[in-house]
């Protein structure tokens, strides 16, 4: 929408009386004449930009927000833009009153429901910034890593692919909570921290893979839970749980559990300081090895490469 044209066009679109208090979830709370610079410069009014919008061959051309948008039915197109527009142009403040006609809750992405920020940033490495609304907006629209998911109430990870767990992390660290780590947990956090010898020394921020800016967390995850990981199924969210991974049988084609465990906690130094739970066995069974490996990340889906070499 960086284009002179069209803001040319709205600066001169003539003042026309136009309802589109529709737009917002409590139609009282829209602003007509209020600011709008989503990816426009420069900034016009509310009025001017739905104008636009609900112009022949536009977004919302044909829909009337004189009246409320019954949006389960629209597209994921339509909501957007609703959304985003909403964003600027409903309430004065607070998070309720800028809700729009599309919005929908989901809250319970987060671990604690109550640090949902649905106006919050959404911004990526990759990906033009939105609010939160607008992306789970787009995740769960059809076709999406989370179509059909309800965040609406207590949203259980257990049975999810890793795919949709990665990406509720991937939401919660932009919207859930503001500062302290615990506030930030998203519905499928694992707590992990027992992989190491001294659970207070679990680093889960660590990146793991500089290259691929893997955190030690997302390398716990994907292990434990992808299929055919060497580590799937694992708990290490207890003393007992984690240490049952370390006498464990490999997981067919991969290295010792105890090797993997060593190897993460202290070669990788997801453990930030000591040893990992499995650190005596390992003393036990290898003089010296090197557990060698490579975490690359594409398109949000964490790939390990993990090799033993010379044990004996």
């Amino acid at each position: 929408m960086r284009c002179a044209a069209l803001c040319l066009a709205l600066l001169a679109a003539p003042a026309v009386a136009q309802d589109y208090s529709g737009l917002c979830m409590t139609p009282a709370n829209y602003q007509g004449g209020a600011m709008y610079d989503h990816e426009i410069s420069p900034a016009v009014t509310c009025d001017a930009i739905m104008a636009h919008w609900t112009s022949s061959g536009n977004t919302l051309a044909g829909y009337d927000f004189s009246v409320g948008l019954h949006c389960p039915l629209e597209s994921y197109d339509v909501k957007n833009v609703v959304n985003i527009v909403a964003s600027y142009c409903c309430g004065t403040g607070d998070a309720a009153s800028r809700r729009s006609a599309c919005w929908a809750d989901y809250s319970h992405v987060c671990a604690t429901p109550a640090n949902y920020q649905g106006s919050a940033m959404y911004a990526c490495p990759t990906c033009s910034s939105v609010t939160c609304d607008v992306m789970m907006a787009q995740y769960t629209s059809s076709g999406q890593t989370l179509a059909g998911k309800d965040f609406s109430s207590a949203f259980s990870c257990s049975g999810e692919t890793h795919m949709v767990r990665v990406t509720v992390d991937d939401i919660a660290k932009y919207c859930c909570g503001t500062g302290d780590a615990a506030s930030q947990r998203s519905a499928c956090w694992v707590d992990h921290s027992y992989l190491c010898a001294d659970p207070s020394t679990w680093a889960p921020s660590t990146v793991s893979d500089q290259q691929a800016g893997t955190t030690c967390i997302q390398l716990m995850n994907y292990l434990t839970q992808e299929p055919g990981e060497g580590l799937e199924g694992d708990d290490f969210s207890s003393a007992s749980t984690a240490r049952e991974s370390c006498t464990k049988s490999p997981a067919p084609g991969k290295d010792p559990r105890w090797a993997m465990v060593h190897h993460v906690g202290v070669d990788l130094k997801c453990c930030s300081s000591g040893d990992s739970v499995c650190s005596d066995i390992y003393s036990d069974v290898v003089d010296s090895a090197t557990l060698g490996g490579r975490v690359a990340s594409a398109v949000g889906v964490v790939s390990v490469f993990a090799v033993l070499l010379g044990l004996h």
